[in-house]
């Protein structure tokens, strides 16, 4: 079975769709700088062996968002909903669609034309980027797109830095942090669905083909809404 399992695997370009950071430096989804910060300390003394404390965000860099991290903040509650080690490792992994956001106008919404354009089905990790611009410049998800795609339903959903995830021009204007968090339908309709949600993924215009096979697990960790994930694509390298 082993060998069967390396024979297929050499059938598949990998691309590996992370940002790499570094302590010190680490931004999260909105440019801002985030906490991430190391110590070196010899184990168990000095002379033993290296180790590190790691101080830092669940949100930075290439990270999964699960269901507890949009749940638990509307109920102003913890546990409500499920962290990501709850979910099933299935989740975390399978084929994949990339939506490309090249052709949509600035400052446009991505429509549920869009996506059917793109080739998304049941089932699918849809992965959205690739619009060339960012800030308010770039194309954001329409209402109309995030309810499509949470009634599929899809397996999870993942952007990178040049897409706006919730609709821009109905929380235009929103200052207050709970209204413009009540107002986060894409989080809210994949959050309450337990559709795990990727952000700031990068390298996509590496990719060489529109379907692929996914995995971005977690750590698996208990109590967390979020966490850096090492997102890594394979390419059938013989298939049209």
């Amino acid at each position: 079975m082993a060998l069967r399992l390396t024979r297929v695997l050499k059938g598949y370009r990998i691309v590996d769709l992370s940002e790499r950071t570094e302590p010190g430096k680490a931004l999260g989804p909105d440019g801002r700088l985030r906490w991430f910060f190391t110590r070196v300390f010899p184990y168990p003394q000095p002379g033993g062996e290296w180790m590190r404390d790691i101080v830092m965000e669940s949100h930075i860099s290439t990270h999964v968002e699960g269901p507890s991290h949009y749940v638990d903040a509307i109920a102003l509650k913890e546990g409500v909903g499920k962290d990501l080690s709850q979910l099933p490792l299935i989740s975390y992994f399978g084929e994949a669609v990339l939506v490309k956001c090249d052709k949509i106008p600035d400052n446009s919404p991505i429509t549920v034309d869009h996506l059917k354009d793109a080739g998304v089905r049941e089932g699918d990790i849809v992965i959205i980027g690739l619009s060339g611009r960012a800030g308010q410049a770039a194309p954001y998800m329409s209402d109309e797109a995030t309810r499509w795609l949470a009634d599929l339903p899809i397996k999870m959903i993942g952007f990178d830095r040049t897409i706006g995830i919730e609709n821009r021009v109905r929380l235009s204007g929103v200052t207050d942090a709970r209204e413009r968090l009540e107002g986060m339908l894409l989080h809210k309709m994949m959050c309450e669905n337990d559709i795990p949600i990727i952000e700031v993924l990068a390298n996509l215009e590496q990719l060489k083909r529109t379907r692929f096979f996914l995995f971005a697990f977690p750590a698996y960790l208990t109590g967390l809404e979020s966490f850096p994930i090492r997102a890594v694509a394979f390419e059938p390298l013989d298939e049209t």
